[in-house]
């Protein structure tokens, strides 16, 4: 699609240390089967580098899409998100990891009706 990845990010101190969160336009695949698996590689890429950073607390991810309204209007929409915090981060095997799973891995995973089309 024609926008920039990266919507939004907003970083805010808490006590233990940095949260992130992350607004990304999706990449329209061939189906929507194909277009949420997208959304999970790249976000695991996208945890998998923040990883590393000790100071990050949460990181929340938020894809955005175009959906079509009540009015059969185009608006960009937010059709998943999550977060992940650092406990849990620092368990995983990047490499390893099957995006599939990546929905019970994290919490408040929240998907739009859309990507089940």
């Amino acid at each position: 699609m024609d926008k920039i990845r990266i919507s939004n990010l907003v970083v805010s101190k808490n006590s233990g240390g940095w949260d992130v969160e992350l607004s990304l336009n999706a990449d329209k695949g061939f189906t929507m089967i194909s277009t949420k698996q997208m959304m999970w590689q790249e976000a695991i890429k996208i945890l998998a580098a923040v990883s590393e950073i000790d100071q990050l607390d949460e990181v929340s991810i938020s894809w955005i899409y175009p959906v079509l309204n009540e009015q059969k209007d185009v608006e960009y929409k937010n059709v998943m998100s999550f977060t992940l915090d650092k406990a849990t981060r620092d368990q995983l095997v990047w490499e390893n990891l099957e995006p599939s799973i990546l929905p019970d891995l994290v919490y408040d995973y929240e998907e739009h009706l859309i990507l089940s089309e």
